[in-house]
Protein backbone atom coordinates (compact mmCIF):
# COMPACT_ATOMS: atom_id res chain seq x y z
CA UNK A 1 0.00 0.00 0.00
CA UNK A 2 1.26 3.45 -0.89
CA UNK A 3 0.72 6.22 1.62
CA UNK A 4 1.03 9.82 0.52
CA UNK A 5 3.50 12.01 2.36
CA UNK A 6 1.96 14.93 4.19
CA UNK A 7 3.84 18.23 3.93
CA UNK A 8 5.11 19.62 7.23
CA UNK A 9 2.99 22.76 6.84
CA UNK A 10 -0.18 20.75 6.31
CA UNK A 11 -2.79 20.71 9.03
CA UNK A 12 -6.06 18.95 9.68
CA UNK A 13 -7.89 21.77 7.94
CA UNK A 14 -7.03 20.13 4.63
CA UNK A 15 -8.69 16.85 5.57
CA UNK A 16 -11.92 16.13 3.78
CA UNK A 17 -14.41 13.30 3.84
CA UNK A 18 -12.57 11.25 1.20
CA UNK A 19 -9.33 11.45 3.19
CA UNK A 20 -10.81 10.37 6.50
CA UNK A 21 -12.74 7.56 4.80
CA UNK A 22 -9.51 6.35 3.19
CA UNK A 23 -7.79 6.32 6.58
CA UNK A 24 -10.73 4.41 8.06
CA UNK A 25 -10.62 1.84 5.25
CA UNK A 26 -6.88 1.22 5.62
CA UNK A 27 -7.16 0.85 9.40
CA UNK A 28 -10.16 -1.48 9.08
CA UNK A 29 -8.14 -3.78 6.80
CA UNK A 30 -5.28 -4.10 9.25
CA UNK A 31 -6.61 -3.87 12.80
CA UNK A 32 -9.35 -5.13 15.07
CA UNK A 33 -12.53 -3.01 15.16
CA UNK A 34 -11.90 -1.74 18.70
CA UNK A 35 -8.40 -0.56 17.75
CA UNK A 36 -9.64 1.13 14.57
CA UNK A 37 -12.32 3.04 16.47
CA UNK A 38 -9.78 4.11 19.08
CA UNK A 39 -7.38 5.37 16.41
CA UNK A 40 -10.12 7.22 14.54
CA UNK A 41 -10.67 9.42 17.57
CA UNK A 42 -7.38 11.20 16.81
CA UNK A 43 -8.35 12.64 13.41
CA UNK A 44 -11.78 13.50 14.81
CA UNK A 45 -10.05 15.48 17.55
CA UNK A 46 -7.77 17.26 15.09
CA UNK A 47 -10.73 18.16 12.90
CA UNK A 48 -12.64 19.50 15.89
CA UNK A 49 -9.71 21.70 16.95
CA UNK A 50 -9.31 23.00 13.39
CA UNK A 51 -12.99 23.95 13.41
CA UNK A 52 -12.69 25.60 16.86
CA UNK A 53 -9.70 27.61 15.69
CA UNK A 54 -11.60 28.76 12.61
CA UNK A 55 -9.33 26.90 10.21
CA UNK A 56 -12.21 25.05 8.57
CA UNK A 57 -15.92 25.61 8.04
CA UNK A 58 -18.41 23.79 10.24
CA UNK A 59 -19.82 21.92 7.24
CA UNK A 60 -16.36 20.68 6.20
CA UNK A 61 -15.70 19.61 9.77
CA UNK A 62 -18.97 17.70 9.99
CA UNK A 63 -18.41 15.89 6.73
CA UNK A 64 -14.80 14.93 7.43
CA UNK A 65 -15.50 13.82 11.00
CA UNK A 66 -18.59 11.82 10.03
CA UNK A 67 -16.89 8.44 10.26
CA UNK A 68 -18.99 5.43 11.08
CA UNK A 69 -17.58 3.15 13.72
CA UNK A 70 -16.09 -0.09 12.49
CA UNK A 71 -18.21 -3.01 13.57
CA UNK A 72 -17.07 -6.55 13.95
CA UNK A 73 -16.73 -9.44 16.28
CA UNK A 74 -13.68 -10.93 17.87
CA UNK A 75 -13.09 -14.30 19.40
CA UNK A 76 -13.18 -14.51 23.15
CA UNK A 77 -9.77 -14.70 24.68
CA UNK A 78 -9.04 -17.85 26.59
CA UNK A 79 -11.37 -20.78 27.00
CA UNK A 80 -12.48 -23.32 29.54
CA UNK A 81 -10.26 -26.35 29.87
CA UNK A 82 -11.90 -29.72 29.44
CA UNK A 83 -11.52 -32.27 32.20
CA UNK A 84 -9.31 -34.28 29.83
CA UNK A 85 -6.93 -31.34 29.41
CA UNK A 86 -6.74 -30.78 33.14
CA UNK A 87 -6.16 -34.50 33.59
CA UNK A 88 -3.35 -34.37 31.05
CA UNK A 89 -1.71 -31.50 32.86
CA UNK A 90 -2.02 -33.28 36.20
CA UNK A 91 -0.58 -36.41 34.58
CA UNK A 92 2.44 -34.44 33.42
CA UNK A 93 2.86 -33.08 36.93
CA UNK A 94 2.69 -36.62 38.31
CA UNK A 95 5.44 -37.74 35.91
CA UNK A 96 7.61 -34.87 37.13
CA UNK A 97 6.89 -35.68 40.77
CA UNK A 98 7.73 -39.36 40.13
CA UNK A 99 11.04 -38.30 38.55
CA UNK A 100 11.97 -36.48 41.74
CA UNK A 101 11.13 -32.96 40.60
CA UNK A 102 9.55 -30.94 43.37
CA UNK A 103 8.14 -28.65 40.71
CA UNK A 104 5.77 -31.45 39.65
CA UNK A 105 4.14 -31.52 43.08
CA UNK A 106 4.07 -27.73 43.19
CA UNK A 107 2.51 -27.42 39.73
CA UNK A 108 -0.13 -30.07 40.50
CA UNK A 109 -1.11 -28.28 43.72
CA UNK A 110 -1.24 -24.91 41.97
CA UNK A 111 -3.25 -26.33 39.08
CA UNK A 112 -5.73 -28.01 41.42
CA UNK A 113 -6.27 -24.86 43.48
CA UNK A 114 -6.65 -22.52 40.51
CA UNK A 115 -8.85 -24.86 38.49
CA UNK A 116 -10.96 -25.69 41.54
CA UNK A 117 -11.41 -22.00 42.27
CA UNK A 118 -12.63 -21.41 38.72
CA UNK A 119 -9.84 -19.06 37.70
CA UNK A 120 -9.64 -18.20 34.04
CA UNK A 121 -7.07 -20.26 32.20
CA UNK A 122 -5.27 -17.25 30.77
CA UNK A 123 -4.65 -15.81 34.23
CA UNK A 124 -2.52 -18.73 35.34
CA UNK A 125 -1.42 -20.60 32.25
CA UNK A 126 1.61 -18.41 31.61
CA UNK A 127 3.14 -19.07 35.02
CA UNK A 128 2.54 -22.82 34.90
CA UNK A 129 3.49 -23.11 31.26
CA UNK A 130 6.81 -21.37 31.91
CA UNK A 131 7.69 -23.86 34.60
CA UNK A 132 6.48 -26.93 32.73
CA UNK A 133 7.47 -26.34 29.11
CA UNK A 134 11.26 -26.06 29.37
CA UNK A 135 11.60 -29.52 30.97
CA UNK A 136 9.44 -31.07 28.23
CA UNK A 137 11.56 -29.52 25.52
CA UNK A 138 14.81 -30.98 26.89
Amino acid sequence: MRVAKVPAHSTGRHLRYQHTQAVRAVLAERYAPANVNKHLSAPRGVLKECWRLGLMAAEDHQRAADLETVRGTSLLRGRALSSGEVGGLLGTCAIDAGAGHAAGVRDAALLAVLYGAGCAERSWSRSIWRTMTPRRAR
